[in-house]
Parts: structure tokens; sequence; C-alpha cells
């Protein structure tokens, strides 16, 4: 299973796709992998941005932590 992964083509932003069904050309990139009309797939793996990637749970932990710091910094200061 790990070759085959590793044989599949990354597609970009950049990269187009021919659909063999209605002669179609777009991006899978923007469109999940799928033709827009009939839901052909493209062979390959489709990047995805780092937005999607990320899981914005423990972002916003780590936002929340460095912000708490930061005011008990300014609160010990101050006194």
């Amino acid at each position: 299973m790990a070759d085959d992964v590793a044989d599949l083509v990354a597609l970009g932003r950049d990269s187009s796709v021919r659909c063999p069904n209605d002669d179609l050309e777009f991006r899978p990139f923007f469109t999940g992998g799928a033709c827009p009309l009939c839901g052909y797939r493209a062979e390959g793996r489709v990047g995805e941005p780092w937005t999607h990637r990320v899981d914005w749970v423990w972002v916003a932990f780590v936002g929340l932590v460095a912000v708490s710091i930061l005011m008990a910094v300014i609160v010990f200061v101050a006194l």
C-alpha cells in the first residue's frame, strides 16, 4: 500500500486534468479531487493547503495560553 501512495502524482494548484467522460478540463486542487460535472476522480493525491491540515483547536489553545501568560506578566510587573 505504501508503494501505491508513493507512485501517485501530487496534484497541486497548477495541475489540470481532463475528464474522459465529459472532456472538461478542471483543477482537482480546487474541486476536491473530482470533476465538478460527473464526479470523475483523477489519479493522484490532491494536495491540501496548510489551512485545511492544521487542527485549529490546538492553534487556539496555544494562543489562549500565550495571552494568559502575557496578562499574568503584566499584572505581576504592575504590582
